[in-house]
């Protein structure tokens, strides 16, 4: 696994022989900063030709539901034109970003984009996808 970003909220890792992409996001993120994040995750995701996608949240803070929304409509299309057939997530330990990530996949399942999976921890995850 190599790491190819590392901010104080998100770190973005990739197995090229896996074709596997891994975001991993810490604590709180302000609108711009995860738009920022998700825009040179998928940057790298598409330069380094990932189909697989985790999105570890499992130390994550609670998201606004504008951007929850904005995920749905803009990063979730774009990783599934690029090959993605499923988002699987590490299902966070606060009970606030739980509740984020309910409104993402409730999101997802309107627009009928793609499936969503949830793990406990980034090995279940790996192995599973």
């Amino acid at each position: 696994m190599q790491t190819l970003l590392k901010e104080k909220y998100l770190t973005v890792e990739v197995d090229t022989a896996k074709k596997l992409m891994i975001q991993t996001w810490i604590g709180f993120c302000n609108s711009e900063q995860l738009r920022d994040g998700h825009k040179r995750s998928f940057e790298l995701f598409s330069k380094n030709n990932c189909d697989k996608f985790i999105c570890n949240t499992k130390e994550a803070a609670v998201l606004k539901k504008d951007d929850t929304e904005w995920a749905t409509a803009n990063v979730t299309p774009a990783l599934v034109k690029a090959g993605v057939k499923s988002l699987n997530f590490v299902i966070p330990d606060s009970a606030f970003a739980k509740m984020s990530l309910k409104n993402l996949e409730m999101g997802e399942e309107k627009q009928g984009n793609v499936k969503v999976n949830y793990y406990q921890n980034i090995d279940e995850a790996i192995k599973n996808i």
